[in-house]
C-alpha cells in the first residue's frame, strides 16, 4: 500500500497489547527515513462513535493509550499520531492529558495559531450536517 519509490518500513509491535492493536488493523507504526533522521508515523483507526458511546470510548481510549505508549518509545525522534481517531480531542482524556502535559501537540491547532485559519470539519454524517473534526494529526512535542 506504499508507493514503490517511498522507503517506508513497518515497525513490529513489542508488547502483547501492541500486537493485539496491530492485529485488529487499528494501529500501525511505520518508520520513514528522511535525510539523516527517521520520522515515526503511528496510524490509528479509532472505534466508531467513541465520542458518544461509552463502551466504544473505553476501547478507543485503550487504543490511544497503546499508540501513545508506542510513540513514547521513539524518544526525541520526530513522530506523528495520525488517523481517523473517531473522537474529538476534547472528548479523549488520553489525548487531552498528553496535550496538557506537553507530550503532544495538535498540528491543526498549531496551524490555526499561526495563520488564524479555523480548523475544518473532517467528518460529515450527512451532506447537510455541520460536521465534526475526528481526524487528527498530533505530533510529539
Amino acid at each position: 500500500m506504499v508507493r514503490d519509490h517511498l522507503d517506508v518500513r513497518i515497525v513490529p509491535p513489542d508488547t502483547e497489547q501492541e500486537k493485539q492493536a496491530v492485529a485488529s488493523c487499528r494501529l500501525l507504526h511505520c518508520a520513514v527515513p528522511i535525510g539523516t533522521t527517521i520520522l515515526h508515523i503511528f496510524c490509528v483507526y479509532g472505534y466508531t462513535n467513541a465520542c458518544r458511546d461509552r463502551n466504544q470510548r473505553v476501547l478507543n481510549e485503550q487504543l490511544l493509550f497503546t499508540a501513545l505508549g508506542m510513540m513514547s518509545k521513539v524518544g526525541n525522534a520526530p513522530a506523528a499520531l495520525i488517523g481517523d481517531l473517531n473522537t474529538t480531542i476534547d472528548a479523549s482524556a488520553t489525548i487531552m492529558n498528553n496535550i496538557n502535559s506537553g507530550c503532544l501537540v495538535d498540528l491543526c491547532s498549531l496551524h490555526h495559531a499561526a495563520t488564524g485559519e479555523e480548523p475544518a470539519a473532517t467528518c460529515f454524517v450527512t451532506p447537510e450536517s455541520i460536521g465534526s473534526r475526528i481526524d487528527h494529526i498530533l505530533g510529539n512535542a
